[in-house]
């Protein structure tokens, strides 16, 4: 249960991704992360957190556990520089450096070779390693530039997130790196490094010259490229006749199970005010179970409960009527007020 902040619409909050799930195969099928699933949850909702989220090995596995994907992951391949002459022609997904006859460089190799790249070709971007005491400022620039994309559901960025990513990168023999644009800070991005690179969270102050930087910074490596991003699409301009980038079908990576939702509808907020009645059986966390009061407006949101049990017949019932009708109103007074 790794914890990060997220910024949750207006609101910000605290919540656990869930990672490296597996069981024993010899205790497999004896319903055992069944009960850790649902102990994390239960350990988690106690803790007012809003929401448990994970990448799964399969929908199947989690889907029985109330996750849903929640986020669709954009992406681009790339072949570029001395792979792409080698292979002309072929998709990225099939230059390994075994399939297109080139040398297998050993671990951290690549590092070297790209650095001796760069110092015999006069380029505008290049990579440089972010230092540890660089993480504030890494963390700065990612808010600014995070910020303008009004994204409503997002990891914050302060020093610990890259010093965690900076450390997960460097594992799969990758890193955190300032993008430099004529020796000048301009972005950042993380990647790791295997028999393809990955590169992860690529950001530029100037976004429509992600394409341009990233083949810059990129294809001394020898390896196919697959960038991850957030929005990625919008900022990344390929020419029709440039062959060496490729878009990728959008894939869902991420899944994500309600915990406390009062904590999830915290940062909700309507452009009028809203005043809804919610009746809802969760399996697991029984204190979900029930009738709820959801009251929005363009200042707040509360969320409260009125009844244990769920009405079964629809919502025909004099107190709730006037509860809605008396949260309407005084949403509206808060509107005349504002305006």
């Amino acid at each position: 249960l790794n914890p990060y902040r997220l910024q949750l619409g207006a609101a910000q909050v605290e919540a656990a991704y869930v990672i490296a799930v597996a069981t024993d195969s010899r205790y497999r099928h004896q319903g055992m992360m069944a009960r850790l699933l649902k102990r994390a949850m239960q350990d988690r909702q106690a803790k007012k957190q809003p929401f448990l989220f994970l990448m799964p090995a399969a929908e199947a596995i989690y889907r029985p556990f109330g996750f849903r994907f929640i986020y669709r992951q954009q992406s681009m391949t790339g072949v570029l520089g001395a792979l792409a002459d080698a292979a002309p022609g072929m998709l990225a997904e099939n230059h390994s450096p075994a399939n297109t006859g080139l040398l297998q460089e050993p671990k951290a190799a690549h590092q070297k070779g790209n650095v001796d790249f760069f110092e015999s070709r006069n380029f505008v971007w290049k990579l440089c390693s972010v230092a540890e005491d660089e993480m504030e400022e890494v963390a700065g620039l990612a808010e600014q530039l995070l910020s303008r994309r009004h994204i409503q559901v997002r990891t914050v960025r302060d020093a610990h997130y890259y010093r965690v990513l900076q450390k997960e990168c460097r594992a799969e023999d990758g890193d955190l790196c300032w993008m430099l644009q004529d020796g000048r800070r301009a972005g950042l991005v993380a990647y790791t490094c295997d028999e393809a690179v990955e590169i992860r969270e690529p950001l530029l102050e100037k976004s429509e010259q992600l394409g341009e930087a990233l083949t810059e910074c990129f294809q001394g490596f020898h390896r196919p490229l697959y960038v991850y991003g957030m929005d990625l699409w919008d900022h990344f301009e390929v020419e029709p006749e440039n062959k060496n980038w490729k878009q990728e079908p959008v894939r869902p990576v991420i899944m994500a199970r309600a915990l406390d939702l009062s904590v999830l509808t915290a940062g909700v907020r309507a452009i009028c005010p809203v005043a809804l009645v919610l009746e809802l059986e969760d399996p697991i966390l029984s204190d979900n179970t029930g009738r709820f009061l959801w009251q929005v407006s363009e200042v707040d949101s509360r969320w409260e409960r009125i009844s244990d049990v769920p009405k079964s017949a629809g919502v025909g019932d004099a107190a709730i009527g006037a509860a809605v009708a008396r949260a309407t109103a005084i949403g509206a007074s808060v509107v005349g007020t504002t305006a």
